[in-house]
């Protein structure tokens, strides 16, 4: 009885592990991608403006986070050299298995509190502009990989706004991956 009772305690821990796991192990194909195109953001400095989002990296790989500004206030203009400039920092990772706060606090972009650009060279100061985090694939650890893509559910990303406790849902964003023979294109609206 006590033998048969320890084999099942055995089974049901081996299973949980499997289970909480998610019984897989993603690793993408070089620069696979997953793109977050925000329509409406804001210059403002100041608490009700502000966005925070959360960036978790469910993967094997890590992720670059870069930030292009795709779209500006009625009024300005966008040069495309301003439309391809890349805001944030090399230093700008989520490892993998690793959740990060990328942050948008009047014209400073910030991952985990720490400064790592700004859009103040494509977007005048007090307006609203839209643009693109995209969180591409930097190596896989351990070879080659799959040959998996990456998708929206690999790399969520949950946005709020403003300095009440506790914050607002930030929603209209959109989340989209490339298609690859391996995965249909998808796209997500939050």
């Amino acid at each position: 009885m006590r033998k048969s009772f320890l084999y099942l305690l055995l089974a049901v821990v081996a299973l949980s592990v499997v289970f909480m796991s998610g019984g897989r192990s993603l690793q993408a194909t070089q620069n696979d991608n997953v793109t977050y195109t925000m329509p409406y953001m804001n210059t403002t400095a100041g608490g009700d403006k502000s966005i925070y989002c959360i960036i978790s990296n469910r993967t094997n790989d890590n992720a670059s986070i870069h930030f292009n500004v795709s779209a500006v206030a009625a009024g300005s203009s966008l040069t495309s050299q301003l439309i391809n400039l890349n805001t944030l920092s090399n230093y700008a990772i989520v490892y993998a298995r690793q959740t990060r706060m990328l942050s948008f606090e009047g014209m400073t972009i910030n991952v985990d509190g720490i400064a790592m650009g700004s859009v103040a060279v494509a977007v005048p100061s007090a307006s609203s502009y839209g643009g693109r985090v995209m969180l591409v694939q930097m190596g896989t650890l351990g070879g080659s990989g799959t040959g998996a893509s990456w998708s929206c559910t690999d790399l969520p990303m949950a946005c709020f706004q403003g300095s009440t406790n506790p914050k607002r849902n930030l929603v209209g964003y959109i989340c989209s991956d490339p298609y690859t023979p391996q995965t249909n294109y998808q796209q997500f609206t939050y």
